[in-house]
């Protein structure tokens, strides 16, 4: 018998493992954004400082 998801407890292991891989993977994308754009501004800022004597 399987439960929906709507039907578990907050303290169901397995509710809790959902809940770690989903505040696991929102910090790793947003930790990917913040390098991609720390990146392109390190790129952009390279190419200004090289077009620009």
């Amino acid at each position: 018998m399987r439960l929906p998801m709507s039907r578990l407890a907050p303290g169901h292991p397995l509710h809790e493992t959902v809940t770690a891989l989903l505040v696991t993977g929102t910090v790793m994308l947003i930790t990917v954004c913040v390098v991609l754009v720390v990146f392109l501004l390190f790129v952009w800022a390279l190419a200004v400082g090289a077009r620009v004597p």
